[in-house]
């Protein structure tokens, strides 16, 4: 079985190993918040008129879309905001030299957010983080879009609180007004991934892989 040894003799099989989904137990499951949609629609490629992602001085939520469905649901929160976010994606585009055509097919929505009820003093970090999750999961699982988001793919039980995401002003024709769920209801995906990570090991059509090291 082969590894990764580090100069300072560490090896990368001695080094503790974390799920690539470990970090949705920090998601909450109960959430009330407010996002408020931008009217513009940014471009990644623009031209006269236009509005760049760069440019973009808020945090919040994004959701890129191609071809006016959405395919990518991200966050931008602390001190990063959505356009320094972006800038080193666009740098990499420019040095992949992605043709514009295609740069031109892809426009971005943006929102803040804000909580209310129990959540107006939670934790940025935790608002934007569950605003994200509930967001995958309904796209994923109501209108059915592919979003290649392979983050947040563990399902989870609403707790005694609820989940009741507001979308207002120019929300993307493909969102509800609002997004309630009820305790005890289930939040998940509508189908499985063909391989899954599973006590530590990457699960396909059955079969185990084996990481590095393990």
């Amino acid at each position: 079985m082969t590894f990764i040894k580090f100069e300072n003799g560490e090896r990368l099989d001695d080094i503790p190993r974390r799920s690539p989904f470990s970090a949705e137990l920090e998601v909450k499951d109960e959430i009330q918040a407010i996002i408020t949609w931008n009217s513009k629609e940014y471009r990644i490629r623009t031209r006269k008129g236009d509005h760049h992602i760069g440019g973009v001085t808020d945090s919040g939520i994004y959701i890129v879309e191609r071809d006016g469905k959405p395919v990518y649901v991200g966050i931008a929160h602390k001190k990063r905001t959505i356009g320094r976010r972006w800038k080193c994606r666009l740098d990499t585009f420019r040095q992949l030299k992605i043709p514009s055509e295609t740069e031109r097919k892809y426009t971005i929505r943006v929102g803040t957010i804000q909580g209310k009820g129990g959540w107006l003093t939670r934790s940025q970090k935790d608002l934007y983080e569950s605003v994200e999750r509930v967001l995958i999961r309904y796209l994923k699982k109501v209108p059915r879009y592919g979003l290649t988001n392979y983050m947040s793919r563990l399902p989870f039980t609403v707790a005694k609180a609820g989940i009741s995401i507001e979308n207002r002003a120019a929300k993307p024709p493909y969102l509800p007004q609002a997004i309630n769920r009820r305790a005890g209801e289930r939040m998940e995906l509508e189908t499985p991934r063909p391989h899954d990570f599973r006590h530590g090991r990457w699960v396909r059509r059955g079969r185990k892989i084996a990481l590095l090291g393990v």
